[in-house]
């Protein structure tokens, strides 16, 4: 079983804001896949050779300016693109499915270097669970030290089922799902506002969420009654990802509630309908390169000393 996979090398435009643990760090910004070096390559041309070793994930996209990939000769195919994460997102959803069809894509970030133990794993669980709405893995980090110099970022407590306490976890920066089962244009906003405020407190990343999620269903529900449809994507959306949220400011969130209100907001209904009993898979696995994305200097300079 194989996927396509889709890195997303756009530019980080403004830099991530940091946190109060953070402030002692530099944020990086341009093209961190192109900028950073390992060994004297670029991270991206190390990542690819990761991704593709596994054995899962052919054939290999990276969605940015061809202007910067295009000279580096890289084993992958170079979609132009230049724009916010959910333009980047847009343009390589697009160029898959005119290459492939609908189908299962793998999407990833250019400033991660997967382990290849970490990635065999993570992959082992992705195709034995398959057939699943989507596929995404939590890294659990009971013990900070581990962190490094990716100490200062925010973690989350979330708790398995057969788990008695939540624990800490970062999210990892890989993504399997259809893009042809989900209500696209309010993920494409949802990861344009989840990346700009990827490092900020809880309370304000949910502001700026409904604020800004809010317009757009309600315009959608609009368009529904000028159909004679139903107008309820607004409420099935707001609804779903506050009461998450909420669970994930409480501490008492579980990987079940993941896969629940994720399916319930973002899966089309024609798709859930036709398949009831199918479900998304969120899994608390170790899988620390794939959370530890490199945002600051200190992150950058800790990698490529670790491999030398």
């Amino acid at each position: 079983m194989k996927f396509p996979l889709v890195i997303l090398g756009g530019r980080d435009r403004r830099g991530t804001v940091l946190p109060e643990e953070g402030q002692d760090k530099q944020p990086l910004q341009g093209y961190k896949g192109a900028d950073i070096k390992i060994g004297g390559r670029p991270l991206v041309e190390v990542a690819i050779e990761r991704w593709r070793s596994c054995g899962v994930f052919d054939p290999i996209y990276i969605a940015g300016p061809a202007r910067v990939y295009e000279p580096l000769g890289l084993d992958a195919i170079v979609i132009d693109t230049d724009g916010e994460l959910g333009d980047n997102l847009r343009a390589g959803n697009e160029r898959l499915e005119a290459d492939h069809g609908p189908c299962m894509i793998a999407v990833t970030t250019c400033d991660i270097l997967p382990d290849p133990q970490e990635l065999a794993n993570a992959t082992a669980d992705l195709v034995g669970s398959q057939p699943v709405d989507f596929w995404m893995p939590l890294c659990p980090v009971p013990d900070a030290s581990r962190l490094g110099a990716s100490a200062w970022k925010p973690k989350y407590w979330v708790r398995s089922p057969e788990a008695a306490e939540a624990v800490p976890i970062l999210p990892g920066h890989l993504m399997i799902g259809n893009p042809a089962t989900l209500r696209l244009r309010f993920l494409y906003q949802l990861f344009d506002q989840l990346y700009r405020t990827r490092n900020r407190p809880l309370a304000y990343r949910r502001m700026v969420l409904t604020r800004s999620l809010l317009g757009s269903l309600l315009k959608e529900d609009l368009r529904h009654l000028f159909s004679l449809r139903l107008p309820y994507i607004t409420w099935g959306v707001v609804y779903n990802v506050l009461m998450l949220v909420s669970k994930i400011a409480a501490r008492t969130v579980t990987t079940t509630d993941f896969e629940d209100h994720l399916r319930r907001a973002f899966l089309r209904r024609a798709h859930r309908r036709q398949y009831p009993d199918r479900r998304g898979r969120v899994v608390i696995m170790p899988c620390l390169s794939l959370a530890k994305d490199i945002d600051t200097v200190e992150e950058a300079r800790e990698v490529a000393a670790t491999m030398g």
